[in-house]
């Protein structure tokens, strides 16, 4: 992903909810992590900054 610092890029991250993967996504809101299995029903999302979770409303 372009114009991602490559720290973020190679940080593995698992999702707690149902244990996929989470890569980062953009919104209108900025970048955040969300989880691969969205498609499945999946809706977990965190902040690029874990101090600051994504509000899901």
């Amino acid at each position: 992903m372009a114009g991602f610092p490559s720290e973020l890029k190679s940080q593995q991250q698992i999702c707690p909810k149902c244990g996929g993967s989470l890569v980062i996504r953009r919104s209108v809101h900025g970048e955040f992590w969300g989880c691969v299995n969205f498609n499945k029903g999946c809706t977990y999302t965190q902040g690029i900054n874990p101090k600051k979770p994504v509000d899901p409303n």
